[in-house]
């Protein structure tokens, strides 16, 4: 490997409730995940060395930053890169990382399996004692302390822990990476940690996968103390996700994380499409493409999380898949079926389909209420070919319920006699990848040749009016949108306030005839056209606030808008805005 950095320390922090025990491993009954690789982790990047104690559970991490992991850079496949500093010679020589967990119980006689890939050393800490030294040096390690050699790039070891240090509440994990020679142009960290059941001599029951997942469609098995939901006749009228919904997918032909179809996964730098998604058949509305080396992958994933807006209990639930060869079904997080696949055998990333078929095949899948929760819910399927020389692929699911699942947010219902704009009027809306003119937002602009669409405006929610474009690059879509209208008010009306509701993702700002009246999700200082909003808001995001009349004039006002997503491959974009006279 290349010199840059000296060293990095890693630690980050997560409560895990109401156990950490929460998921066993598949086809390891006595093994449970504790952090998974690719988790967040806290990371401080300065070049001073943090305080003495910041390998300690109750070290105050507030001001570091937090991303996920892997971290790193210089070597091309980091999903979090760190800023090394803006020169060789004037760089930071350390980075600390921290990661918690909560035990509600002291945990006698366990071992931790800590996998971990780093470039070029590391030391390991557990609740402040060191538990491991890789490729550094005997004696104190200081902040400028040098891996001994260097080593090969994301070098990996795994290694056991004794539970001794495991406490009750609050646990630290911290890892500090340290790099061979100050000039290095790359370092790398990721981790996961395994808790080894074997050696516990009390613990918690932990829920486990039926042995037999469901293969046929029929009945779905029952889950812990979730019991089978009998076989209904009703007619499912309400769509929660249609066939053209859009889902995150991998292809590759290396494996995923084994976390993949968790809930906190992080699935931003997979790509996304929208059903039918695959080959060969020639009806695909997402193309696969064929990697570099011509050898198409065995097995596909895909992933999406949509939101209940109602209670699940007594609602009833149909998952139409359309799927080739084979499939395994997942509902946040628990295995609800397989199709075409074996009943009993560990799936992996290498397991074929049991047959190949000679056209895609539409399964129905009822899905018991208790999988499911009011909030966000997560379905994964990994498709599986027959084999690798298979010549197409093919995967669509579509969503049902007996129950209608519309936002109450998104209901912006006032008063018939106050409405000035509602939902489902006509905005004119700019959707290039270029930024408009500057004065876009002056009443005295002219839109003409914007084009106009009903409100929702947006993609990817499945709940729009209007779809607008996001561009040709799916990992470098359209920034932000435009948005524009008028309304009309009387000399009496310009003395009084308004209110405005509005529904936006990630990020929005609101100008009143060039004034602007309201930020939401946005950064401080001057807003351009690839200022990307201040995080990553919840789908259909709202707010509501008061326009003062300062602002308002006789005669036609302009309300201007503009929307800026939270990363340049966001998979959905939202808009909607009522405006309405205050109530005296």
């Amino acid at each position: 490997m290349k010199p840059l950095h000296h060293h990095l320390l890693m630690l980050a922090g997560i409560a895990l409730t109401p156990w950490i025990l929460t998921t066993a491993l598949a086809g390891e009954k006595d093994m449970s995940v504790l952090i998974y690789r690719g988790s967040i982790w806290k990371y401080h990047n300065l070049d001073i060395a943090p305080p003495q104690q910041w390998n300690l559970p109750d070290f105050d991490d507030k001001k570091w930053k937090r991303d996920y992991a892997q971290m790193g850079f210089g070597d091309g496949d980091e999903i979090t890169k760190i800023n090394r500093g803006p020169s060789l010679t004037s760089q930071p020589v350390s980075f600390y990382f921290r990661r918690t967990f909560d035990l509600d119980a002291p945990m006698i006689g366990t071992q931790l399996i800590i996998e971990l890939l780093y470039d070029d050393g590391a030391v390991i800490y557990l609740n402040g004692h060191e538990v491991k030294r890789i490729n550094m040096p005997q004696g104190k390690i200081q902040q400028d302390t040098l891996a001994s050699r260097d080593s090969k790039d994301n070098e990996t070891t795994k290694f056991r822990v004794q539970s001794e240090y495991l406490r009750k509440g609050k646990n630290a994990l911290c890892i500090e990476v340290h790099n061979a020679s100050p000039q290095s142009d790359d370092i790398s960290f990721d981790a996961q940690v395994t808790m080894d059941l074997r050696y516990t001599s009390d613990m918690p029951v932990v829920e486990k996968m039926p042995v037999s997942p469901q293969e046929t469609v029929a009945k779905p098995a029952a889950r812990g103390s979730a019991r089978a939901h009998k076989p209904f006749n009703k007619t499912l009228e309400f769509t929660i996700l249609n066939e053209k919904s859009r889902w995150r997918f991998r292809h590759m032909q290396r494996p995923p994380y084994p976390e993949w179809n968790k809930t906190a996964f992080n699935d931003t730098h997979w790509k996304n499409g929208r059903g039918i998604i695959g080959y060969g058949n020639g009806n695909e509305t997402t193309m696969i493409p064929k990697p570099n080396s011509g050898k198409r992958p065995l097995t596909y994933y895909f992933r999406k999380s949509f939101n209940l807006y109602h209670s699940p209990q007594n609602k009833h639930y149909l998952l139409n898949l359309t799927v080739d060869d084979g499939a395994v079904v997942y509902i946040n997080e628990k295995e609800i079926a397989r199709v075409n696949m074996d009943k009993k055998a560990k799936i992996t990333h290498h397991t074929p389909a049991l047959s190949r078929i000679a056209q895609s095949q539409k399964i129905q899948i009822p899905i018991q209420p208790e999988l499911l929760q009011q909030g966000s819910n997560l379905i994964a399927i990994e498709v599986h070919n027959g084999s690798q020389s298979s010549s197409d692929l093919a995967f669509a699911a579509t969503l049902h319920s007996n129950e209608p699942n519309k936002p109450t947010a998104k209901k912006l219902q006032f008063p018939a006699e106050d409405a000035l704009l509602k939902s489902g009027d006509i905005w004119h809306f700019y959707d290039g990848a270029t930024p408009p003119v500057k004065t876009w937002n002056q009443p005295n602009f002219d839109y003409a040749g914007w084009r106009a669409g009903k409100s929702p405006l947006g993609y990817g929610n499945d709940d729009e009016s209007t779809i607008l474009s996001h561009g040709s690059d799916p990992n470098n879509k359209v920034p932000s949108y435009y948005f524009i209208n008028t309304f009309q008010l009387n000399p009496a009306e310009t003395k009084s306030d308004l209110i405005a509701k509005i529904i936006f993702d990630d990020g929005a700002v609101v100008y009143v005839n060039g004034q602007e009246v309201k930020r939401c999700n946005m950064p401080k200082g001057a807003i351009q056209h690839h200022t990307q909003s201040a995080t990553q808001s919840r789908e259909n995001a709202s707010a509501t606030f008061q326009i003062p009349h300062r602002f308002l004039v006789q005669g036609e006002n302009r309300i201007a808008v503009e929307v800026h997503n939270a990363s340049p491959n966001s998979s959905d974009i939202s808009f909607d805005l009522e405006l309405y006279k205050a109530q005296q």
